[in-house]
């Protein structure tokens, strides 16, 4: 598969090699994998396969397949781009709008004869908690 641009190269699975042995050496004790670490190697392991990566960092092929698959799917699941139809302020159409959160947060907002752009600030607002 061809790299896309800003994809790892040779060069960061070096670092993250690094970056693992660094860690090994200054462990007392044994202890799980750092989260940092697993998303380095999840990344890694996207771009240039499971197994390549497994084999490099010396992690257990199936724990790195089973994270890199947790993240695709957290991935699909969330839309990068919705677009909605144009309010006009005279519209008088009405519109509701639900958003939830992976973590089952929802927020429900319906309006009537808004435009798009205070619509969109509105929702930013009520989200962030700046209403």
């Amino acid at each position: 598969m061809p790299r896309t641009q800003g994809s790892p190269g040779p060069t960061q699975l070096e670092e993250v090699r690094r970056q693992f042995e660094q860690w090994r050496a200054s462990r007392t004790r044994p202890s799980p994998i750092p989260d940092p670490l697993w998303r380095a190697a999840v990344d890694l392991a996207r771009h240039q396969g499971i197994d390549r990566t497994a084999r490099a960092l010396r992690v257990e092929y199936n724990a790195l397949k089973r994270r890199v698959r947790a993240t695709a799917a957290q991935r699909g699941a969330r839309p990068r781009f919705v677009e909605l139809p144009s309010l006009e302020r005279s519209s008088g159409h009405d519109c509701v709008l639900e958003i939830q959160r992976a973590r089952g947060a929802v927020m429900r907002i319906q309006v009537t004869g808004l435009a798009m752009a205070d619509l969109v600030a509105l929702t930013r607002a009520v989200w962030d908690g700046a209403a």
